[in-house]
């Protein structure tokens, strides 16, 4: 460039004028998340244009072309820079979800303008739709902690868990699966849980409304009480073992290495042999929790 005073006669030949035709450079433009994916019309931007003599405006449209009437766009730069930079500029998008084109351009002190630069912004305003959540196990009771939950969501991309509604506390964002089983229920021991979800997609939006899931908890094993048993140490070939367990459905007995078989108390036995015998009470519930009762005793 020359920028020496055009009055200053003895500076150039005569006839020459200082002229400015190197266009200011956009060096930088970016949301300040650095995502391009958005959930909300009102955007944050980070700019920075260079020039040379110095930058009189900077403007910026939604569109991939210059506008006709871009001085609508244009913001001052003041007192005028050879550096503009500014990370929190905000701008309003378009109405309507989808891609978005925006642009930025500079001028400076001579009209020159810079080259145009783009970036494509989606707007996502929309949440996933109402998911569905149910268990594996289709009789509304749970005997592990960390039931397999099956989960479906239209357009989510996360989830996380809570066992009380609206909790400001829910569990951090997961990655969202079909089928989960990280979640705890233990928390206030068995009983009836409400289990909520919420749903999120990649651009932030949550689903509005929790979805939930009630099931029972029920960790406890049925208790085996032995009221009568052998010595440990008896002349005895025959006896018995008296016993009470406190969900009597499902109960079976073995001695040695017998297979299980259904059995009542008392539970007696006859003409053993000499030396180490064993005993086993088998009692589990109708979802399968098993408690085990073993007595080792010699004739």
């Amino acid at each position: 460039r020359n920028t020496t005073d055009p009055n200053d006669k003895s500076s150039f030949p005569t006839g020459q004028a200082s002229m400015d035709r190197i266009r200011p450079v956009v060096e930088k433009l970016q949301l300040k998340n650095e995502k391009n994916l958005v959930n909300n019309r009102e955007i944050t931007l980070e700019i920075g244009i260079t020039d040379e003599v110095g930058l009189k405006s900077y403007c910026i449209f939604e569109a991939s072309e210059v506008p006709e009437n871009l001085s609508d766009f244009c913001l001052p730069v003041s007192p005028v820079k050879n550096s503009f930079e500014n990370k929190n500029i905000s701008f309003t998008l378009s109405q309507g979800d989808g891609e978005k084109n925006l642009s930025v351009m500079g001028i400076d002190t001579s009209d020159n303008q810079s080259a145009l630069v783009k970036i494509k912004i989606t707007l996502d305003t929309t949440p996933p739709a109402k998911g569905i959540i149910s268990l594996n196990d289709e009789a509304g009771i749970s005997k592990d902690k960390t039931p397999v939950f099956v989960l479906d969501s239209e357009g989510a991309d996360y989830m996380r868990f809570s066992l009380i509604e609206r909790d400001l506390s829910f569990k951090d964002w997961l990655p969202f699966e079909n089928e989960f089983t990280g979640f705890d229920l233990s928390p206030g021991g068995d009983g009836s849980k409400t289990i909520f979800v919420e749903f999120k997609d990649e651009a932030g939006n949550i689903q509005t409304q929790h979805t939930k899931v009630v099931t029972y908890l029920d960790t406890t094993a049925p208790i085996i009480s032995v009221t009568d048993k052998p010595e440990a140490f008896t002349n005895l070939k025959a006896g018995s073992f008296t016993f009470s367990v406190s969900e009597p459905e499902n109960v079976e007995c073995k001695f040695n290495s017998e297979n299980y078989q259904a059995c009542l108390s008392p539970k007696t036995f006859s003409n053993f042999s000499e030396g180490t015998k064993k005993f086993y009470i088998r009692a589990y519930d109708a979802i399968g929790n098993e408690s085990i009762f073993e007595y080792t005793w010699f004739i």
